[in-house]
């Protein structure tokens, strides 16, 4: 049997050889994938509450609980679907970076137009995910929009806060740690969960540094309150700062294209306290292909020819949609 480079399921095995983009939200916050076998996603939002038991008579027997309140609403994920062609003249010229004496041949060029392509159009989606995980973090839900779609959004609820005045993070009576120490209450507060991460915008994590009390901790190396040294930990822009009253703070520095300028995931000037044991998930629906048959995966890749001009197309399909089940495990808060 002859080896076909573009049959689905060799470039499927392909992809899972592909290297993905950092994506520190959706690795922090939404690190478990869900696959379903249906077009429909149920997404139930959980709102459970510190109830006490109460004493009660022998003779009444005992009192009937009810469950913790929780609303379910029922979402379709959008398709993500991109293609790109391989021409005949892309097999003959020389590849980027090949010497002009290189030996390559037009198939070993093919192969690795293949890879390159499948690479590329992951990465497109792997950030389109990331940009869903900054939406239902720092936008108050995820929008879904684009061509032939009417413009919908899928809300979570995120208990958040703007400070002013004097109580600003870029001026001098900022009091940045008793912030964080009440953010991280509120965490608990309103869903019996211990916060133990933050994620500060480029802005924040300025006026954080050139904070005077930071900078004592910065100075001392080391109080009881806790460790501030930031070091430059991972690729992709992120910056462990240090800990504080059990919180892990990180800057995070990844932007996306808006189609004219790039922007940063996370805004410039909020901060995200949340707990990673919040339940959540990054959910992939059902991809149906008349062609293919239907799959349950995070990506499906397709190619067919037009045989007018020799032409293959590759394309990479996707219905990712990430889920906070427990939004009032988070606090968000534009501190500057």
């Amino acid at each position: 049997m002859s080896y076909d480079a573009f049959n689905t399921r060799v470039m499927l095995r392909a992809m899972e050889q592909v290297k993905s983009p950092r994506t520190f939200l959706k690795n922090t916050f939404f690190a478990e994938d869900n696959l379903y076998d249906k077009d429909n996603i149920d997404i139930d939002i959980y709102d459970t509450k510190r109830r006490v038991a109460t004493h009660i008579s022998e003779e009444i027997g005992s009192v009937d609980v009810s469950r913790d309140g929780y609303s379910s609403q029922t979402y379709k994920p959008a398709l993500v679907s991109l293609e790109r062609s391989i021409l005949p003249s892309d097999l003959y010229p020389r590849a980027m970076g090949e010497s002009i004496y290189g030996s390559s041949t037009p198939n070993d060029r093919q192969a690795n137009l293949i890879a390159r392509t499948l690479s590329e159009l992951d990465e497109m989606i792997t950030r389109k995910e990331e940009l869903m995980c900054r939406q239902a973090l720092f936008d108050g839900g995820v929008t879904i929009s684009g061509a032939g779609l009417v413009t919908t959004k899928i809300p979570y609820d995120i208990p958040n806060e703007t400070l002013s005045g004097a109580n600003l993070w870029n001026t001098a009576t900022a009091k940045i740690i008793d912030d964080l120490i009440r953010f991280r209450r509120e965490v608990l507060k309103n869903s019996g969960m211990d916060a133990n991460v933050v994620v500060l915008g480029a802005g924040v994590y300025s006026s954080f540094l050139n904070n005077t009390v930071i900078q004592t901790l910065l100075d001392k190396k080391r109080l009881d309150i806790g460790q501030v040294t930031p070091e430059y930990r991972f690729a992709g822009g992120i910056t462990f700062i240090g800990t504080i009253q059990g919180l892990d703070l990180w800057a995070y520095d990844e932007f996306y294209f808006d189609g004219t300028n790039d922007v940063p995931i996370v805004p410039n000037d909020k901060v995200l306290v949340g707990s990673r044991q919040a339940r959540t998930e990054m959910s992939y629906s059902m991809i149906y292909d008349a062609d293919i048959g239907s799959f349950s995966m995070p990506r499906v890749v397709k190619s067919w020819s037009e045989p007018r001009n020799g032409t293959k197309i590759i394309q990479v399909k996707a219905k990712p949609l990430p889920i906070v089940h427990q939004p009032k495990a988070f606090y968000l808060a534009k501190v500057i």
